[in-house]
């Protein structure tokens, strides 16, 4: 059987689904004027990266709250975030930890694709590169060093993870231009020395490949297959997801469309370059299109992976070995597709579950009450909190959230709460939860004069603290300041002043 392509219908669905997606990325990150991304420096620091109308800059900041790099940052590149208000920035970045005190960046180059939609060339592959910085702010790879592509219509980004020796691997949507965004996709994978050197070919090594579009024939319009272009299902659609393997490889992800909905699959590929799995795994399946999904390493070769199904609000977790088995699940109901969900892996074996449910289910966004929800399970897949409301919020509030495990078996919350008829104004806050799921220190990190506060990111010191970075701003639209401040184990203010690290 065929996919239909172009219909009235089928348009009309398309811009319904583009426009959620937009909505959503607003409603997860709301990232203001500054687009901003940290991680952790391996010694109780954070390096963080932000872009503004001059380009992309990184900062490192030690933990007792000093700028250890040039004053405003190094730049990175000179691509300016043209941001639209309504939709995610032009110009992408991600920061990755590089293992050894360092990161890397990688970003999307869009200064040579044109604006104009009308244009041919706007649907062109956007070269993406990246570059590593060391512990020191010293850059080790050559200038533009080139690591995948992506679309200008899409946030679907490159992804990339360091593969513990101070090299890295990427992977991305191979894609090629049909029509417009109409794209045949190919995963292709690449690992990078700690030099920047290609260690699996030119162009890396093809994971999989989508079914190819065609012109409708003659015989396909009389079956009743409408439009210009059609392919057979299953096919990979494009997404994928990396995470380290621990031994120098990654476990990768990605999502096959079928004729009845989506279905993850997985494969391990090892140091070398090498699939190790027998047969590639599949993960979960849903029977519409609405499925997402997030995985991180459990630190012993395998996977901890959230799927979600908002057509059937479920929320569910797995745990994959090394060898591709599923060892145990968990699953729960209520899920909420506009709230951020996700799954981090608790250092002590297990992992935290986290999302959004929503009284009534659907309604005006006025009178839905949002609950913040967050399980512990251990190494088997057991739930060891019974009480799971992270925080209930008021009526026609909303809220991003970032959490991480604080190296004690609990984890900090960081929660940006603000109300619908404030726009993006909002507020900070911090929470901890024990390892016996208590609560302790509502606290506030940055000064009440700051009126917006926000994506926040937590990045742990792993014992018991961290270290909290926002983009906050003086007016209540958008954050145009780059802020950091730490607190210990008991919820005190480490910093006797907030750090601005964009200037």
């Amino acid at each position: 059987m065929k996919e239909k392509r172009w219909s009235l219908a089928l348009v009309i669905v398309a811009v319904v689904v583009i426009a959620s997606a937009i909505i959503t990325f607003v409603y997860h990150d709301s990232p203001g004027s500054l687009y901003v991304r940290s991680v952790s420096d391996g010694s109780g620091g954070a390096i963080t990266a932000w872009q503004n109308d001059n380009g992309t800059y990184v900062q490192r900041i030690d933990s007792e709250g000093k700028l250890l790099w040039k004053k405003g940052g190094i730049q990175i590149n000179n691509i300016s975030n043209t941001l639209d208000p309504s939709g995610p920035p032009k110009t992408q970045f991600t920061i990755t930890a590089d293992g050894a005190g360092g990161a890397i960046i990688t970003w999307a180059d869009t200064s040579n694709i044109p604006d104009d939609r009308d244009d041919p060339a706007y649907y062109d592959p956007v070269p993406v590169y990246s570059q590593r910085i060391s512990p020191d702010g010293d850059f080790l790879w050559s200038e533009n060093t080139a690591t995948g592509i992506t679309r200008r219509t899409t946030i679907i980004f490159p992804q990339v993870i360091p593969d513990g020796t101070g090299g890295a691997i990427f992977t991305w949507n191979d894609f090629q231009t049909i029509s417009k965004s109409l794209t045949d996709d190919f995963l292709r994978i690449q690992k990078l020395s700690p030099a920047g050197e290609p260690l699996w070919g030119d162009n890396g090594i093809l994971l999989v490949s989508s079914s190819p579009f065609h012109a409708v024939t003659p015989e396909e319009e009389a079956s009743g297959v409408k439009g210009t272009y059609t392919r057979a299902k299953p096919t990979y659609d494009g997404k994928q997801e990396i995470i380290s393997d621990s031994s120098g490889g990654v476990i990768v992800f990605w999502t096959i469309d079928t004729e009845s909905g989506s279905t993850v699959y997985g494969q391990r590929v090892d140091h070398e370059g090498n699939t190790t799995w027998a047969d590639n795994i599949m993960v979960a399946s849903v029977y519409n299109q609405y499925l997402t999904y997030k995985a991180v390493s459990d630190d012993n070769g395998g996977a901890l992976v959230v799927v979600t199904d908002s057509g059937t609000r479920k929320i569910k977790a797995r745990h994959i070995t090394g060898d591709g088995d599923t060892s145990w699940q968990y699953e729960t109901t209520g899920y909420h597709a506009e709230c951020p969900s996700g799954i981090i892996s608790n250092p002590g074996g297990g992992a935290f579950l986290y999302w959004g449910e929503s009284e009534p289910v659907s309604g005006n966004p006025m009178e839905v009450q949002i609950s913040i929800s967050i399980q512990k399970l251990d190494g088997e897949g057991n739930a060891l909190w019974q009480q799971i409301h992270f925080n209930i919020l008021t009526k026609g509030s909303r809220y991003n959230l970032d959490i991480a495990a604080d190296g004690a078996g609990g984890i900090i919350a960081a929660t940006r709460i603000f109300e619908y008829n404030t726009s993006h104004e909002g507020r900070v806050y911090l929470q901890k939860r024990d390892a016996q799921g208590d609560f302790s220190f509502p606290v506030t990190p940055f000064p009440n004069e700051l009126k917006y506060q926000g994506s926040p990111i937590v990045i742990s010191n792993s014992s018991g603290g961290a270290i909290i970075i926002a983009a906050v701003g003086k007016g209540a639209l958008q954050g145009d300041m780059v802020y950091a401040q730490s607190i210990d184990a008991n919820g005190d203010l480490v910093w006797e002043e907030n750090i601005r690290i964009d200037r």
